[in-house]
């Protein structure tokens, strides 16, 4: 009885090894395994919350455009008040946009630049987009101007340098900004830096 019984089994597991045979066309037979993706970052973006313009203060619980740009730059650390305008993480061709909230002013409204801290610099790449406020914003270099006609009249601000007239390799976007009352008398009184510029 025994034998039979054995014997029963081992045809079972010929004929079951005769299907699986056939079933696995040209004895091809995938094994399952993972694959690794690529690590994929959300880029920081960056909401600007009011409209004044002073020293990195990062954990005031407001977003200034200079602090935004100096944290994309890294030049600053963005303490925890700061960070409840920031998403995402920094990486490359971050985003900074401006805050609708009606409180804010910022729709419409005027930026001057702090005439002791100087121009906006930027050194890595960078989308600036003030394209959903519907008015705009202005940026303006013109605060302690006396008169831009005479000599020694002109503030000497740009509002953006982007590293001079020398090739570099940023990719800057600007959008929905105007620029306004930069005076300075050699390379571009806006702002410096032509290439790979897109405005």
């Amino acid at each position: 009885m025994f034998k039979r019984i054995l014997g029963s089994f081992s045809d079972s597991r010929r004929r079951n090894s005769r299907t699986a045979a056939r079933n696995n066309v040209g004895g091809y037979r995938r094994r399952l395994r993972h694959e690794h993706l690529e690590g994929r970052h959300m880029l920081a973006t960056l909401t600007v919350s009011v409209n004044s313009d002073g020293s990195i203060l990062p954990n005031d619980g407001n977003l200034t455009l200079r602090e935004a740009i100096a944290y994309v730059n890294r030049d600053a650390e963005p303490l925890a008040g700061d960070l409840t305008h920031i998403t995402g993480t920094f990486g490359q061709n971050d985003m900074i946009n401006f805050s609708t909230d009606p409180a804010d002013g910022l729709n419409g409204g005027r930026i001057l630049l702090d005439d002791f801290l100087g121009q906006l610099t930027i050194t890595e790449s960078v989308t600036i987009d003030a394209t959903m406020l519907p008015q705009g914003i202005t940026l303006d270099a013109i605060e302690t101007e006396i008169d831009p006609t005479v000599p020694g009249g002109q503030d000497g601000l740009r509002v953006f340098d982007l590293g001079g007239p020398e090739t570099f390799t940023l990719n800057v976007t600007l959008a929905g900004l105007t620029m306004t009352g930069g005076d300075l008398r050699s390379y571009g009184g806006s702002l410096c830096g032509p290439f790979g510029l897109a405005a």
